[in-house]
This record gives C-alpha cells, sequence and structure tokens, in this order.
C-alpha cells in the first residue's frame, strides 16, 4: 500500500535532534511507585520556533513537526521537579542563563524565556501528574464517543470509479473514528485519546481505513463505486490518496462488513503515542478463523509482528472464505 510508506514519514523516530552540549543531565533515581498512589512524569516538548529558520512556517507543518518525549515515572511530585530541573541542561537552548532566570523555581521551563530569537525550536520541559493526565484521557475519549460520525461528501457521479473532480478535500477529519470502534478486543491492542498522537498520523491512519473499507466496499457492490482525491498534508511531500467511503460503509458503519468477519490491524490502537507498533503475532493468528472474510493487515514485517511466511500461513487458514485482503 503506497500509504503505508506515507506513514514512515511521520514517525517521531524520523526526526531525532542531536544535542551539542556534553554536560549530561543527573536525573534522580527513579523510586518504585507505591500501589494507590499518584505517578508523575517529565514531558520534553521539542517545537519549531517562530524565529531561526522556522521563521515564516505555517501553523499545520509548526504542528506536524512538532514532538514529545517523556521520562519517568517518578513516585513523588517533588521527585519529577527535580528531573524537570536537571533535564534543561540536556538543552544548549537554556544554556548560561536558566540558572538566573528560574532560580528554584518549579517547571514548566520554556526555551523562549532566554529570548534568544535566533533558535530554530523552541523546548518546553513540564511535569504531568498519571491521575490528571487519565482523567483527562478518560474524559477526551468519552466525548469523542458521544460524537456522530463525520460522513464524506457525497458523489454528484452515480458508481464513479476513479478521481473524484468535484469534491477534492477529502473526507473531514473524524477524531472519534477510532474511539466508537476499537480495534477488536481478540487482537489486543490500547486505546489512547488522539490527542496523544500527532494529528498528521490521525489523518493518514484515517485515510488508510477510508481506503481499506471503500475497497471492502466496491468488492461486495460494484455499484458503489471506487472513489478518491488527491489532498497536500502536512510535512508529507506527495499528496495523499483520499477515498471516500460509501455511506456507512466506513470502520464501524452500519453497511460496513460485521466486525466477527474483519481482521483488521490497520488501527492507532496498535501504536502507542512512542511510536511502537505493536501486533502480537499469536494474537493475530488466532484471530483468523474460519468466519473471517475481510483481512487488513497494515504492516507485514517483523516489526509489526507477523512475517511474509506467517502472511502465508493466515492466508491458508482451513474453511477461511476470503473476500478481500490488503496487506
Amino acid at each position: 500500500m503506497g500509504l503505508l510508506e506515507t506513514l514512515r514519514t511521520i514517525e517521531p523516530s524520523n526526526m531525532r535532534t542531536f544535542d551539542m552540549r556534553t554536560k549530561p543531565s543527573e536525573a534522580p533515581q527513579k523510586i518504585a511507585r507505591v500501589e494507590g498512589t499518584d505517578e508523575w512524569w517529565v514531558e520534553v516538548e521539542n517545537e519549531p520556533s517562530y524565529g531561526g529558520c522556522n521563521r515564516g512556517m505555517t501553523e499545520s507543518d509548526r504542528e506536524a513537526l512538532t514532538r514529545k518525549e517523556r521520562f519517568g515515572p517518578y513516585a513523588s511530585k517533588a521527585v519529577a521537579e527535580t528531573a524537570a530541573r536537571n533535564k534543561r541542561t540536556d538543552y544548549a537552548h537554556f544554556e548560561d542563563w536558566d540558572e538566573e532566570h528560574y532560580g528554584d523555581a518549579p517547571p514548566p521551563y520554556c526555551s523562549g524565556d532566554g529570548e534568544n530569537d535566533d533558535e530554530d525550536e523552541t523546548i518546553y520541559i513540564r511535569i504531568i501528574s498519571g491521575a490528571v493526565e487519565k482523567k483527562q484521557a478518560n474524559a477526551e475519549m468519552a466525548k469523542l464517543a458521544k460524537g456522530k460520525p463525520k460522513a464524506a461528501p457525497a458523489s454528484t457521479v452515480q458508481g464513479l470509479i476513479g478521481f473524484d473532480v468535484v469534491n477534492k478535500k477529502g473526507p473531514p477529519l473524524d477524531m472519534g473514528l477510532f474511539v466508537r470502534t476499537p480495534a477488536a478486543a481478540n487482537l489486543g491492542g490500547t486505546q489512547h485519546p488522539p490527542s496523544k498522537y500527532p494529528k498528521p498520523y490521525m489523518l493518514v491512519m484515517q485515510e488508510l481505513s477510508h481506503m481499506l473499507y471503500s475497497i471492502a466496499a466496491f468488492c461486495k457492490d460494484p455499484a458503489l463505486g471506487l472513489r478518491y482525491t488527491l489532498v497536500k498534508k502536512p510535512r508529507i511531500i506527495c499528496k495523499v490518496v483520499c477515498y471516500f467511503p460509501p455511506p456507512g460503509c466506513e470502520l464501524g458503519g452500519p453497511n460496513a462488513p460485521p466486525p466477527e468477519t474483519v481482521v483488521d490491524t490497520a488501527h492507532p490502537n496498535f501504536m502507542d503515542p512512542a511510536n511502537i507498533w505493536k501486533v502480537d503475532a499469536l494474537k493475530l493468528k488466532a484471530a483468523v478463523t474460519a468466519q473471517t472474510t475481510h483481512l487488513f493487515l497494515n504492516r507485514a514485517s517483523q516489526r509489526g509482528g507477523s512475517s511474509a511466511e506467517a502472511i502465508v500461513e493466515l492466508l491458508s487458514t482451513p474453511g477461511m472464505k476470503l473476500e478481500v485482503a490488503c496487506l
């Protein structure tokens, strides 16, 4: 699939920066968390600045290039604050002014406080309460779960197969799509709030899912058509192919294939915000049964928990009457 190559272009692992300072931070030792107590994290956010070589960058590109890294957990707020204070020494952006400016003040810290307009990046260092974050995450997902699906624009040509010259923006981003329809429980995976992912990632995952379910609808009834458009997405060099699922045929829609017939790993539940793809090969194998008619595999590699040999084995499942396979 061409979109899988697109996914790789937005992975945070491809956007690493190298700290030029030789003085390492001496973070306090992590303490084993006591059951029933809160845990604390240090989060470092790296955002393109409004100066330096990024002057004039669009907000969408700025958002796409922003990345976060988390350290911890720490057993108390005080320990996390000390870790955050020491973390400043890892970044040259704070050099020579942070001690005088902040003194013993607790986080958050921002390299923009140094007022160096030539910096290409702005570094934010903050601490996060695990309990508060969990409460916010639950509230976000509960709100999205109650939301209504965002339908794709209708076609002006019945049964159009090919490029849609009228609807050039593609389907709207539905942040609740994967919250309302989590991955099958027997495949594992973990739900994370969509806000924890880079926005371009959620966009591309939606387009991938729309493509798969559009193909499934077309295979069932060619009269529904198979239409797409090309849309420029932030930080993706080539335009992305965006498919328009027929009404109700998208993931979780009333006209989509019955859930018990679909094995679908093209879902954010298998990608945690730290950019680690997790698909259990044994669970994947066990999920494919004689009932499976649609097989959607996002990745076919050792990193994804499967291999070419495993896919051949899946396709050879006894009694399976496979109708659509997208690998």
